[in-house]
């Protein structure tokens, strides 16, 4: 239970991120090490939200997604629950 909460505070600290943070990312959030995506402080970037065998999806992964959207689109996922059903897709790829 306490994970699921993490996990919840995680994604609506990243919508407040990805409001603030007027940058544009231009490829993977994996391209550029400097430069975290949504603004998220290094740290913060590499924090796992999930695994999958033996293939991790951080913050910094999850946050280059919600980027690469359009703001309409973007906009679809500010409820917690459409955050996590987001990531959940982002494991299903994975899988």
């Amino acid at each position: 239970m306490t994970r699921a909460a993490s996990l919840l505070l995680l994604l609506s600290l990243l919508g407040g991120c990805a409001r603030c943070g007027g940058t544009e990312a231009g490829g993977s959030s994996s391209g550029s090490a400097a430069t975290p995506p949504a603004g998220l402080s290094p740290e913060d970037a590499k924090k796992v939200l999930a695994t999958v065998g033996d293939r991790t999806i951080t913050l910094g992964d999850y946050a280059g997604v919600l980027e690469r959207l359009g703001p309409y689109e973007r906009m679809r996922y500010q409820a917690p629950e459409r955050r996590k059903e987001l990531l959940d897709e982002m494991i299903t790829v994975e899988l």
